[in-house]
């Protein structure tokens, strides 16, 4: 039992090692981005004011290109030194579908915008047959699930899919709310 626990330790002391070196990088790189700040503003300095220049022109190019390579080392060591949760994961286009399917599928929105689309259909298509505007009322609350269903089935990524799958249930229940309230007002 003691070997084990052991083994546990070894592993985290590495994975602190791991987290240590790359800390210590970074904070080696913000002390050499310090000195070349430095650098360069008393170059700028001497040459606007004095006329000077403390660096020939290939130095003085050089000492950009190291800034610009230790900032875009520590942007990378940064990135892997930051625990990734689900929500680095998902895409801008997925969060913003979320949010607006949700909002869509409150009851009162949901009902609004379906009674607006099923007099719109009705005079679009001369009925005046009061079933077909019932029907036309559960289309769009239809197409809503429909489109979430056909975004989960062209999911590839397990995780994404996943997190997918809960919201859809989530839309699904508010969908089957609203529906039900629907049908409760209709059949009255």
């Amino acid at each position: 039992m003691n070997n084990h626990e052991n083994d546990i330790e070894i592993i985290v002391d590495e994975d602190n090692n791991e987290v240590d070196d790359v800390s210590n990088r970074i904070y080696e790189i913000d002390v050499r981005c310090q000195e070349i700040e430095v650098m360069l503003e008393n170059y700028d300095f001497e040459l606007s004011e004095k006329g000077n220049e403390l660096f020939t022109e290939e130095e003085y190019e050089n000492l950009l290109a190291e800034y610009k390579q230790l900032k875009k080392e520590k942007r990378e060591l940064l990135k892997t030194k930051r625990v990734k949760t689900i929500w680095d994961e998902i895409p801008l286009w997925m969060a913003v579908y979320m949010i607006a399917q949700l909002i869509f599928s409150f009851y009162f929105v949901q009902a609004l915008l379906s009674m607006h689309l099923a007099n719109f259909l009705t005079r679009l298509f001369s009925v005046t047959s009061g079933v077909v505007y019932d029907i036309f009322s559960f289309i769009l609350p239809t197409l809503s699930l429909i489109a979430s269903l056909v975004i989960l089935l062209l999911l590839k990524n397990k995780k994404l899919k996943k997190f997918f799958f809960f919201f859809c249930f989530v839309q699904l229940a508010e969908t089957l709310i609203t529906v039900g309230l629907m049908l409760w007002i209709i059949l009255k």
